[in-house]
């Protein structure tokens, strides 16, 4: 567990940003326990294409509206995620989105050069794609943006099995 991770867990207080509830520490291991939500975006995304029961445009506004809303506090709290995709999009109620899982957070004033690695490679901002360790919350946008065209398709925007596809 990092030190941003938690930096940020225990600052962030937002309806759209899950809730870490305690920090545990025990024989020198950290322990997070955050609230507990009905399913991710994945997993409703699988279910609802299964079902053929595709999401209207004013459920993707509403889902894409709450990721926004939460990634705008995250980077005005200066910091940014690096790992938006749909398994780290929490549901709750049918209706109400958090964003979760803080494990790649960087600050935004956090000097350069980040690592090359940053989230899922269908979600990855192409200044990641072509290597650059120079980059800031910009690739959590395109991120979203490949998200909101997912919850049209059910198919990832960019999907690949290596960094060359």
């Amino acid at each position: 567990m990092r030190n941003a991770e938690v930096k940020a867990m225990i600052g962030f207080k937002h309806p759209n940003i899950v809730s870490c509830c305690e920090i545990l520490r025990h024989d020198d291991v950290l322990y997070m326990v955050f609230e507990l939500l009905d399913m991710d975006l994945y997993r409703m995304m699988q279910m609802r294409k299964l079902n053929d029961d595709p999401f209207s445009h004013e459920e993707i506004r509403h889902i894409i509206n709450q990721i926004a809303i939460a990634l705008d506090y995250v980077h005005n709290h200066g910091f940014f995620h690096r790992d938006i995709k749909p398994e780290n999009v929490l549901i709750q109620n049918k209706t109400t989105v958090k964003l979760g899982d803080f494990g790649l957070v960087k600050e935004i004033r956090y000097p350069t050069p980040f690592t090359e690695y940053v989230s899922t490679r269908w979600y990855r901002a192409p200044e990641n794609v072509l290597g650059s360790r120079s980059y800031n919350y910009p690739v959590d946008v395109f991120a979203l943006g490949c998200i909101m065209a997912e919850l049209y398709t059910f198919k990832p925007l960019f999907p690949g099995s290596s960094e060359m596809d």
